[in-house]
Formats: C-alpha cells, sequence, structure tokens
C-alpha cells in the first residue's frame, strides 16, 4: 500500500502543497531509494486498539468498535470499506493517510460482519461519532456474554464407583466414592475422590478438569447429569447418588427437572470388617494431682540434695568414692555427682550418672522423692550408694511432706570436716602416710616368686614375681611372657595397697545390708605377711611365694624380729628344744651315702620336712658357705653347738 502510495506522489499527487514546491519535492523524492523511511510525506499514524468490552449500570458489556482518526485500520474494516474503482481507493488511502478531509458518504461499515448479529437491545447507542455519522447512525445493542455470567457458577453431584480387587484374600470389590464436578463455564468436568485415613490408596483428583467425550461428535452438559444416573466417563462408570442445594436449584430454574432424592451409598464389607477391628481411642481425663504443668509451676527450682558414698572395695581396684544425688521435684530426676579429691586418681567428671529418670530394682516403676532416706541404700544401676547425709532444705522438705526427721550418719568411712561442704575419707593411722618411712625404704623392693593355686590346668606352669615395695606398703604383680604357653603375661596387678580378704569388717549401724566400717588395725598386708611358704590372696586369687631374691633372704635376715622365720637364734633353738639334731644328722648321713659331707637343698628339705620352707631355707643358706647350694650338715652341727 506504501509503494502505492510513494508511486503516487512521485507522479506530483500532492494536495494542498504548491506547484513549485512539489516539483522540488518530486525532484528530491527521484534521487531517493524505493525503501521505507525515505518517502517524502510517510507518516505513523497511532495503532491504539479500541476497547470493546466494558460495563454499564454493573452489566458487562460488549460494544462494536468505532472509527476515528487515531485508530488502527483493521482487516475486517479495511474489507468493510467499498469503493467505485481502485483509483479511488488509493486516493482515499492517500486522503486517510495526510489527514486530508475525504468523503465520508463513500464508506459504509456493517459490525455484524465482525462482531455478529445482536440478538438483545442492553443499552442505548452510543453517541455519534464526529467522523463517521453514519458509523454512529448504525448502531447495534452490545450483549452480555454467556462465560461472565456463569463464571463460578460450578454443578456438584455425588457418587460412587465399584472397583474390582484382584489377588486379595479379604475383599473382592471396593466400594470408592467420588464428586463430580460440572463448570458451566465451559462445560467441563472435574472428578475427585475424598482422602481417607490410612485407606492406602492414592486418592485425590481421579480425572482432571476437561470436556469428557459422550460420543464421538458430542460432550456431556449439563442435561446428561442427574441423580440417580450412571454416567461413564473414560470407562469408569460412576453411580451420581445425590447433589448440593445449588445444583438441585439450578436443575429446577433453568430446565425444570427435579433431582429428587439423594440415594444412600453401598457399604464396603471390608471396611466395616477394619473398624470393628481398630481399637477406640479413650479419653483420658487429666488428674489433678499428677498434672505436669501444675508440678511444673510448684516445683520448679526445688532439688534434693543427698551425700552418699560408693564401697567398691571388694572388687580389684576398688575403693570408697564419695558422691552427691541430686533429686529434681520438677520432673522426679535423679543426678548423681562425684566429689573430686585431690590426687584422687580418677579423670575429673563431674557428672557421674546424666540426669534421668532412675527404675527401681524390679523395673515396674520409678524412684520418687519417699524412696530416697538418710541411713539407706540407694541402687543405681547395680550399684549401692549409702546416703549417710542431706542439706537443710532436704531436710525441711522431707519433715513438712512425710513428717520425718533426717539426721546425719556418722560413720568411720567418711567423715565431715568442720567448715568443708565436701565428704573427705578418713586420714588414720594407718591411711596417713609416712614419709620418715618413704624416704628410709625408697627403691626397697622384696621380690618374690610366686604360683597361682588353681585348679585350672593352664595356670600350673605359670609363674608370677609378687613385689613389695617397702617405702609404702604397696604390692604389685607381674608375669613374665612365657613362649608357648598361652598367656600373654605382663602386669598382672597395678601396683596399690592390698587389702587382706580375712580383714574384720565391723557391724552396721543400720543393718547386716549396709557395709560396715574397718575396725581391725591389720586390714592391709605388710611386709611380714611375704616370705617364702606364705600364701597370698590377691582379689580372690591367690598366689604361693616359692622363692625370693637374695635381697630379700638378707634383708628378713636383718629384721629377724618382723620375720621370725629368718631368725636363726630362733629356729636352732627350737632344734634343741624338739631334740631332734641327732635324727637329722643321721638322716643327712643316710643321703651322703658317699660321705661327700654336703648335701643339696631338696635333700636338706627331706630331712627336716617338720619346719616352715622359710626356716628350711635360712638354715641352708647358714650351712651353704660357699654359696653353691651344697648344705655342709658339718656346718649345722657347729651352729647348733
Amino acid at each position: 500500500m506504501r509503494g502505492s502510495l510513494a508511486l503516487h506522489l512521485r507522479k506530483n499527487l500532492y494536495i494542498g502543497i504548491p506547484q513549485t514546491q512539489s516539483n522540488k519535492a518530486a525532484e528530491m523524492s527521484s534521487q531517493l531509494p524505493l525503501l521505507p523511511g525515505y518517502s517524502v510525506g510517510e507518516t505513523s499514524p497511532a495503532k491504539r486498539r479500541q476497547q470493546t468490552l466494558g460495563f454499564k449500570n454493573g452489566i458487562p458489556i460488549q460494544r462494536p468498535p468505532s472509527r476515528g482518526s487515531n485508530t488502527r485500520t483493521t482487516l475486517n474494516d479495511s474489507l468493510s470499506l467499498t469503493a467505485t474503482s481502485s483509483s479511488e481507493k488509493i486516493d482515499a488511502d492517500i486522503q486517510l493517510t495526510l489527514a486530508v478531509p475525504v468523503d465520508e458518504k463513500e464508506f459504509t461499515w456493517d459490525p455484524s460482519l465482525t462482531y455478529g448479529v445482536m440478538t438483545k437491545e442492553v443499552l442505548a447507542p452510543r453517541p455519534k461519532s464526529r467522523l463517521l455519522p453514519e458509523l454512529a447512525a448504525s448502531t447495534v445493542p452490545p450483549q452480555r456474554m454467556t462465560n461472565v455470567l456463569t463464571d463460578h457458577q460450578v454443578l456438584s453431584f455425588e457418587g460412587y464407583f465399584v472397583e474390582a480387587v484382584q489377588f486379595s484374600a479379604i475383599e473382592r470389590e471396593r466400594v470408592r466414592k467420588c464428586i463430580v464436578n460440572f463448570f458451566l463455564e465451559d462445560g467441563t468436568i472435574l472428578v475427585k475422590e475424598p482422602k481417607e485415613t490410612n485407606s492406602g490408596i492414592p486418592q485425590g483428583v481421579l480425572i482432571r478438569r476437561q470436556r469428557i467425550p459422550k460420543s464421538d461428535r458430542d460432550a456431556y452438559r449439563a442435561e446428561d447429569l442427574s441423580v440417580a444416573r450412571e454416567v461413564e466417563f473414560f470407562a469408569k462408570r460412576i453411580r451420581l447418588t445425590g447433589a448440593d442445594a445449588f445444583t438441585t436449584g439450578y436443575y429446577r430454574d433453568v430446565f425444570g427437572i427435579d433431582l429428587g432424592q439423594a440415594e444412600a451409598v453401598p457399604t464396603d464389607p471390608y471396611l466395616i470388617q477394619r473398624k470393628k477391628m481398630e481399637t477406640p481411642i479413650k479419653r483420658i481425663v487429666a488428674n489433678p494431682s499428677k498434672d505436669k504443668l501444675r508440678k511444673f509451676l510448684k516445683n520448679d527450682g526445688i532439688v534434693l540434695r543427698f551425700y552418699c558414698y560408693w564401697d567398691n572395695r571388694e572388687n580389684m581396684f576398688g575403693e570408697v568414692r564419695p558422691f552427691i544425688i541430686h533429686y529434681f521435684l520438677v520432673d522426679d530426676t535423679v543426678e548423681v555427682r562425684e566429689v573430686q579429691t585431690t590426687n584422687s586418681g580418677y579423670h575429673p567428671f563431674a557428672i557421674f550418672l546424666k540426669r534421668a529418670r532412675l527404675p527401681t530394682t524390679d523395673g515396674k516403676g520409678f524412684i520418687s522423692d519417699k524412696d530416697i532416706k538418710v541411713g539407706s541404700n540407694l541402687n543405681i544401676f547395680g550399684r549401692d550408694f549409702f546416703i549417710h547425709d542431706c542439706d537443710r532444705r532436704t531436710r525441711d522438705y522431707y519433715k513438712t511432706k512425710f513428717g520425718w526427721n533426717l539426721e546425719a550418719v556418722k560413720t568411720a568411712t567418711l567423715q565431715e570436716e568442720p567448715g568443708s561442704t565436701q565428704r573427705k575419707p578418713i586420714q588414720n593411722e594407718e591411711t596417713r602416710k609416712n614419709f620418715q618411712k618413704m624416704l628410709d625404704n625408697d627403691h626397697k623392693v622384696l621380690r618374690f616368686s610366686s604360683s597361682l593355686v588353681s585348679d585350672q590346668p593352664d595356670d600350673y606352669s605359670r609363674v608370677f614375681v609378687v613385689s613389695f615395695y617397702l617405702s609404702d606398703d604397696t604390692v604389685g604383680i607381674y608375669e613374665p611372657p612365657q613362649r608357648n604357653s598361652g598367656m600373654l603375661g605382663g602386669k598382672f596387678l597395678e601396683r596399690r595397697r592390698l587389702v587382706k580378704p580375712a580383714a574384720e569388717l565391723g557391724p552396721s549401724q543400720f543393718g547386716a545390708s549396709t557395709p560396715g566400717v574397718v575396725t581391725s588395725g591389720n586390714t592391709f598386708y605388710e611386709a611380714n605377711d611375704f616370705y617364702v611358704g606364705a600364701v597370698v590372696d590377691v582379689f580372690n586369687h591367690k598366689f604361693y611365694l616359692m622363692d625370693a631374691d637374695q635381697f630379700a633372704f638378707n634383708w628378713m635376715e636383718a629384721n629377724p624380729d618382723q620375720w621370725p622365720y629368718s631368725d636363726l637364734h630362733r629356729i636352732m633353738t627350737r632344734l634343741q628344744e624338739v631334740g631332734v639334731v641327732g635324727q637329722i644328722e643321721e638322716e643327712l648321713q643316710r643321703i651322703d651315702s658317699a660321705n661327700w659331707g654336703y648335701v643339696s637343698l631338696g635333700e636338706f628339705r627331706e630331712a627336716i620336712m617338720s619346719f616352715e620352707e622359710q626356716e628350711i631355707i635360712t638354715l641352708a643358706r647358714r650351712c651353704d658357705i660357699e654359696g653353691e647350694g651344697k648344705i655342709n650338715y658339718g656346718e649345722l652341727k657347729k651352729a647348733i653347738q
């Protein structure tokens, strides 16, 4: 179109321009290329699209478009224009483009060609147009749109369909409820299934919103849906059993159809059986006495404190250890804290037992405040903690609630130092360190070779070295590794003070089950308890001392007041009192048939079997002058005389 206009302009078809100026313009346009933008007088008119949708008195309407000077010419507008010849159409376009007044009687326009025939007159005609009077005269009343009238209007039906169940021994078919929604706006249908708890079936939207075909040429409409009617959606037969109030009123007003009463949905036998198996949830009414919130508000911040100790001396490396028990009234939990002492040898863990509810010994409940008493044992996961005291606030609580008077229990196992809140072990004469003894006997150790007294055949060949440290009366046991013995060897007992198993325990003030205090002064093994022939009990393991090193024999013979079996003068006096000197000489001469004048240690032991092993070794060391293990019984006779 623009090409024809430009060609027409080059033929000096300029309107309203002098001839001289038109000639100059023609010469200028002839020199320019025939491209868009290089033509003289070519302008770009406004291309705004006319708005045809609107509202009138609250009713949505549709107006026909109007022609104006600044409106965009559509294809239908161009088709509706009629002219006498093609040259007149070109002239009309030129006049419109150059904004030159044109004879409007040559144009006729029919809106029904574009927007259809209007059947209802809803609004008054629009005012006349200034440019096209004939267009304004041919007013067509607007009509209301169907999709606007039925927007958000949905017909809802209730229904069900029967689904066959295969490979199941408890049900053959399943009744599934559904809801069918018909949207009047566009005739689409949505089918969804309400979700049921623990159904095990993926529920929700069964058929998404779409137009469902009824036949090859038609789709389902509102007239095809009704109560007590079966519809088939994609090979799924759904029985409509009811409708909501809006759907019932719509069918009555529009179609004059009464949908009637709703049908009952068949029951599913499997669901009935399943509901019988489900146990009903019993409603629990809160007991005011067991109300946790009330208990929290009442007892928040109140903690009962008890002082106790754990006596573990019956096990290896065990001892008496002090603890503090905290009982929290807010939730009946128990916390055990260990009292840290200087140089205790234990890792500094503040919490021995994390705060938690403490079960009873029978496992049927939990420990409460009335189960904790001063002067009794509290079993905490197999450990008996003896409670001997509590703080002042705990005494007031028990006196107010239970009427009990809790008094501190004085035992010799633990004592309370004045001005201290911690309980420390008693340091009596037995436990207090003797520094002078440690300085005098430093690095002095009595070593004995021993064997394990046991009924197990594997223990017969085991050999141990028992070391007694004279500086602090501690004992350590070491097992030398032996090839092909099956035992790893190494340290058997860490160096420590060893308690005698026969130590007498004093009677308890609170019954036989409470551990008493040690009253005997000879509770630990001392130096004079170690000699050849002695049996040492180490935590139910008995060690027989078979031999000793040279330093041990010399030390015992140099201190005969502590080791009477190493006192040579006492042994000789005993031989004279018994009167067996002659018998011993005759037995030794009989054994020494070759008259060598000496016998071995084993033969010497057979001659004087009535004496202790330590006494025999002491006599043998006196008669063995050269130290080669040869006992000269002549020297024995001289020593006796």
